[in-house]
């Protein structure tokens, strides 16, 4: 089946399709991030005044994150940020590009988290570490020049199964409950017989094979891939859950997910602002230096989740009761 395709970003798949980065037949993790990492090209970075890794204490150990701000002095909300990768691929390098224009558009700070990957460390460590990392950042918030009540999470792919599950643990658990979460074409479910997962199960960028062997890395077990900490759509609520931005792109086998967990908010009461981006593929944020109308959607995205956070930390403060003289 053809769909249209951004003519910019069909240029930058006929590069990435020449390293045959996509070709993953017999290969195991290892392999599929070597090929990752072999990639020439790596887009300029934006200058940002502030950039400095911390360690964030977890529940298996010491979660590597990194942090930017960009306007040390001033206090701006803060995204923590969990990058994409099916649980399997990236890291902190991988995601500079994405997280320094997150902080600079959107005028706010991130946290980006570099959770345990799988196979080696399989399902639930990412989410405990993308757990640990929110509730380190929520509680250092102000330490680190940032609005307490200011704070969300987000992510792209993997990142936003972390981000989602995370925030409806905070529901369960009784809080920190972020301001704002932001998924950009989110895994929220293990089905993999959705009508997209057909009608764009070779790809381009995203198949239907790379989800099956994504699930089989990070949950080798199918039973246990109905816990709504690894497949978020199988939650029993969704009362309670934030303001919610959610981005998905027109040519991905995941966009029917991202639309029913949509539908799964709305129905619930949740404010949510969903948005289809026709003609543009999964992973379309990673290559916004190359495609101008990636660009322009993460540009506008950063702004809207900054003022989001802005708007959520004015809110708070406007409800704390005032002192008796």
């Amino acid at each position: 089946m053809l769909h249209y395709l951004d003519p910019d970003l069909q240029t930058v798949l006929e590069a990435v399709y020449a390293q045959q980065l996509f070709d993953w037949d017999g290969l195991d993790a290892a392999a599929v991030r070597a090929k990752f990492l072999a990639i020439k090209t790596m887009p300029q970075l934006p200058d940002i005044p502030r950039v400095e890794d911390v360690s964030v204490p977890g529940t298996g150990g010491p979660v590597p994150c990194r942090f930017y701000h960009p306007r040390p002095g001033a206090r701006v909300p803060l995204l923590v940020w969990c990058h994409g990768g099916g649980w399997v691929l990236g890291g902190l390098d991988q995601e500079e590009a994405t997280c320094r224009r997150l902080a600079l558009q959107g005028d706010m700070a991130v946290l980006s988290v570099d959770y345990r990957l799988a196979p080696e460390h399989r399902f639930p460590c990412a989410f405990y570490d993308t757990v640990a990392a929110w509730r380190w950042a929520h509680t250092n918030a102000e330490a680190l020049g940032c609005l307490p009540q200011g704070c969300g999470i987000g992510g792209g792919s993997a990142g936003g199964n972390l981000a989602a599950a995370t925030t409806q643990m905070m529901v369960v658990d009784g809080g920190p409950v972020p301001a704002h979460q932001l998924l950009v074409y989110p895994i929220v479910d293990a089905d993999l017989n959705r009508a997209s997962m057909h009608a764009h199960a070779q790809g381009p960028v995203l198949h239907r094979a790379h989800m099956e062997w994504f699930w089989s890395q990070y949950v080798p077990a199918p039973a246990n891939r109905s816990d709504w900490r690894a497949a978020p759509l199988r939650a029993p609520t969704f009362v309670g859950l934030p303001q919610t931005t959610i981005e998905l792109a027109g040519v991905d086998p995941l966009i029917d997910e991202g639309l029913a967990y949509a539908k799964a908010l709305e129905d619930a009461g949740v404010e949510v602002h969903c948005t289809v981006y026709e003609g543009l593929t999964h992973g379309y944020q990673g290559m916004a230096a190359n495609v101008p109308a990636a660009e322009a959607i993460v540009r506008a995205m950063a702004r809207r989740i900054g003022a989001c956070l802005r708007e959520a930390s004015a809110g708070a403060d406007q409800e704390q009761p005032e002192l008796a003289g």
